[in-house]
């Protein structure tokens, strides 16, 4: 089956968002916590929601397109990857809910 697909412009180039799979969740939650500890603080917080390296994952977008672009040029990417991928954004939601409520305990 065909992944859904939109593609934005960023820095003036165009890049493709795109539905990921199961497995690709999957994988991304196993790989986590060693990406986090492997990536710059830029790519890992300058953005709330998501980081970079989950951009990457759900898109064609290359460290030298994004290192290039405005951080309003990657919410553009943002915004496709929500409208492609809303059960990851909520799956990041749940996940950031339970973590908070393990730190109040």
């Amino acid at each position: 089956m065909e992944p859904r697909k939109r593609e934005v412009t960023v820095a003036g180039y165009p890049v493709t968002v795109r539905e990921i799979t199961v497995r690709e969740v999957r994988d991304w939650l196993a790989d986590a916590e060693q990406s986090a500890r492997s990536q710059d603080v830029i790519s890992l917080a300058l953005w709330e929601e998501i980081t970079l390296a989950d951009l990457q994952r759900m898109s064609d977008l290359s460290d030298s397109v994004a290192d290039q672009a405005l951080p309003s040029d990657i919410d553009k990417v943002i915004e496709a990857a929500r409208e492609m991928n809303p059960h990851f954004f909520g799956l990041l939601r749940r996940l950031a809910a339970a973590g908070k409520t393990a730190s109040d305990s």
